[in-house]
């Protein structure tokens, strides 16, 4: 019985390949996993199905390999992605160079190339900017209702909640009630108090 020592990269191949067979893994998330496209982990499911674990060792084991892909393909996939198939994602470029143009390199290599031509840009991740409102220059021009569950009788009655509403300029919260539940009737309530504590027509009061 021939034996085999794979490397750490075929090893993770197998499991993964191995994974899409049983129907524990999707195609598209294998080729993902092993940046390779859809079409090249159909093969090496076939393979495995064929030939077992042989079948996907790679395939160079025991020859020489080139160092890097000859200069006129590296040109060649750059000048196809800048006109043919511009627009197109790297994983979508690279089946379209296996099923049309009978060029069958892995996806991630097919990356490097075009990074390597500046053909093509690493997605920058910008972080999102949260916008800050100023507070409300003067008391009362604005109210932020909040909501607290908390248990306030620990247990020794019924489950009550705190409706307040935070002045915006000074953050104090100028009136609260207890209520059974947050109603639209005991938020009108509070609203209807504050109106009258500060001097304001309900018809005045904005609600946003």
């Amino acid at each position: 019985m021939e034996r085999w020592q794979l490397s750490a990269q075929e090893i993770a191949r197998y499991g993964v390949i191995e994974n899409t067979i049983e129907g524990y893994l999707k195609v598209d998330l294998a080729a993902e996993e092993l940046c390779l496209s859809k079409r090249q982990v159909f093969r090496l499911k076939r393979k495995l199905r064929e030939k077992g674990i042989e079948g996907i060792i790679h395939g160079n084991r025991g020859r020489a390999s080139p160092r890097r892909i000859p200069d006129f393909v590296r040109d060649t996939i750059d000048y196809l992605y800048r006109g043919k198939y511009d627009g197109f994602n790297i994983s979508h470029f690279t089946e379209m160079l296996e099923e049309k143009e009978g060029i069958f390199i892995s996806r991630e290599t097919v990356r490097g190339i075009l990074l390597e031509k500046g053909s093509y840009e690493k997605k920058k991740r910008y972080p999102k900017h949260r916008s800050f409102r100023e507070p409300m220059p003067k008391e009362g021009m604005m109210l932020q209702f909040d909501t607290s569950d908390h248990d306030w009788l620990e247990a020794r009655g019924p489950k009550i909640k705190l409706i307040g509403g935070i002045d915006d300029a000074t953050k104090d919260v100028p009136y609260a009630l207890f209520a059974l539940q947050d109603s639209v009737e005991e938020n009108m309530a509070l609203i209807d108090f504050l109106a009258k504590q500060l001097g304001v027509k309900k018809s005045e009061v904005e609600i946003i």
